[in-house]
């Protein structure tokens, strides 16, 4: 009777023990679903997680890649996504959808046209889940935020030489969140009245001429009627991706502060999906610094 009373109690201190440790009760191997140690049924006892998980913009896409060191429990992948509007913030957002679902030896994935017809400019978060049996045990690796479509981040302007006039060496710097086509020109033509900067207008005809990066607006614009000066036009080849404007002829006098549309001939250099610029809502920056 002794040896049976004392068998009862280590009986209930194990029962106490997975109970405690969240194994009991449930169909699942783990009420974490975030984190799972598994039971005997899941090899290893634990699902393994993706590392190093980035997501990048490619015209209109998203392109998310990671690294799986570790398979163990690993059965399959999914690739979950947020539209995160314009929070960089990926640590608590709760993924709206599941976007692909992909076999455990799958490293890359292509979001294709996220931003095709909405979203452009914002951020997105991506993430990948490592899982053994569909919603039982899973393991989910957040990456950082990327933001999609073609975007002009920033615009820069500096004077390369006489301050407050249009002139040799002065650069109009325009940076993206991917890297943009090579222009077809950076001529800038000036007109007095508007206070306008055409940038990228090899006609340099009327203030509504088509041009082919940027129109600067209300400046202060010297001189009279308007002028035509010639510019080089540079894009980087490693990020940050830049479009770089470099006049190489000195012009009017500019001077004030004013706003930055961009050209919709901009696209991005990747020509599957090419993405058209973003023109609307917080894809315009306000231009900063001076001729």
């Amino acid at each position: 009777m002794l040896r049976r009373a004392g068998d009862s109690w280590l009986v209930l201190g194990l029962l106490a023990i997975l109970f405690v440790g969240g194994f009991a009760g449930s169909t699942f191997g783990y009420f974490d679903a975030s984190v799972d140690q598994g039971t005997s049924s899941l090899p290893g006892g634990y699902v393994a997680a993706a590392t190093s998980q980035t997501a990048t913009a490619s015209g209109y896409d998203g392109i998310v890649t990671w690294a799986l060191p570790d398979t163990t429990g690993v059965q399959g992948q999914q690739i979950l996504m947020s539209d995160n509007s314009t929070s960089t913030d990926c640590s608590a957002v709760t993924y709206t959808s599941t976007v692909a679902t992909l076999t455990s030896t799958a490293r890359t994935y292509t979001d294709s046209n996220r931003t095709a017809t909405t979203g452009a400019g914002d951020q997105f978060c991506y993430a990948v889940c490592t899982y053994w049996a569909t919603n039982s045990w899973d393991h989910v690796a957040r990456a950082p935020a990327t933001q999609l479509g073609l975007v002009v981040d920033s615009v820069v302007l500096h004077s390369g030489s006489t301050a407050g006039t249009l002139s040799t060496n002065d650069t109009i710097v325009l940076t993206f969140n991917q890297k943009p086509a090579t222009p077809a020109n950076g001529t800038i033509c000036t007109f007095h009245t508007g206070g306008i900067i055409l940038i990228g207008d090899s006609t340099c005809s009327v203030a509504t001429d088509t041009y082919a990066i940027g129109e600067l607006s209300g400046y202060t614009v010297g001189g009279v009627g308007h002028q035509k000066r010639t510019a080089t036009v540079t894009v980087s080849t490693s990020a940050p991706w830049t479009i770089t404007v470099k006049l190489t002829q000195t012009g009017q006098t500019v001077s004030g502060s004013g706003t930055f549309t961009p050209s919709s001939s901009l696209v991005s250099a990747a020509t599957t999906d090419q993405a058209t610029v973003c023109r609307t809502g917080g894809c315009v920056p306000s231009p900063s610094g001076s001729f």
